[in-house]
């Protein structure tokens, strides 16, 4: 009954934490999103589409800013977003939660972060990802055709809410740095069963590219 929340901004090389924790045994979903292995993410988004979507109808549907999410409470989200979305959102996690080791992975959750510990009422561990942030600005801008400045300003709102949830957080966080995962995929990996508490596994290590970072040809991002 422990969930593995993999945690970070878009295009921060959250889909190569999550796909190692997949490789590990982690159930990151009932079903993928479809068509999630795409030029974007070549060996997949891990994204469970129940939560994407959920997360999508947040996004479009919340009254006020995205990132005063955080800040409310859940009777306040709840009553924004109304009470189908909140049942909805309830019933996935609970669903999930029954089973021994399950994860989830959607950048929305660097706000949704404080309602979802209040659904999920369990054990819970925290991966964060972290990437040389121009890195990342330049990845978002050529996959999703935004503005440098677009690009930036969408980053730093989730890195400040990923800091603000993180601060009241009191349960076990590992921080994997991205370039360092995809240099040497055989001790990052090592170091994320071991904090995930399986033992590590040749599918987590062979799904990490080691040229994949220094050719510039695909992203786990």
């Amino acid at each position: 009954m422990t969930c593995i929340i993999v945690l970070g901004p878009p295009r921060s090389g959250t889909s190569a934490s999550a796909g190692v924790c997949h490789h590990l045994g982690v159930s990151m979903g009932r079903q993928f999103l479809a068509g999630e292995a795409s030029f974007r993410n070549p060996t997949g988004i891990f994204e469970d589409i129940d939560f994407v979507w959920l997360h999508l109808a947040l996004a479009h549907g919340y009254a006020q800013k995205v990132s005063d999410i955080p800040h409310i409470s859940l009777d306040q989200l709840r009553a924004n977003m109304g009470e189908g979305w909140f049942e909805a959102y309830v019933s996935a996690v609970y669903k999930r939660r029954a089973q021994p080791l399950w994860g989830i992975k959607e950048p929305v959750m660097c706000f949704m972060l404080p309602h979802f510990l209040q659904m999920l009422d369990s054990t819970s561990r925290i991966i964060t990802v972290q990437r040389n942030p121009i890195a990342t600005i330049h990845s978002l801008m050529k996959s999703h055709h935004v503005s440098e400045n677009r690009a930036e300003e969408i980053i730093e709102s989730y890195l400040i809410a990923r800091t603000a949830v993180l601060s009241d957080y009191d349960s076990p966080v590992l921080d994997v740095q991205y370039e360092a995962l995809t240099a040497n995929p055989q001790i990052e990996v090592q170091r994320i069963a071991d904090f995930i508490g399986v033992p590590a596994t040749c599918a987590a290590v062979d799904f990490i590219d080691p040229l994949l970072d220094h050719e510039g040809a695909r992203e786990y991002a």
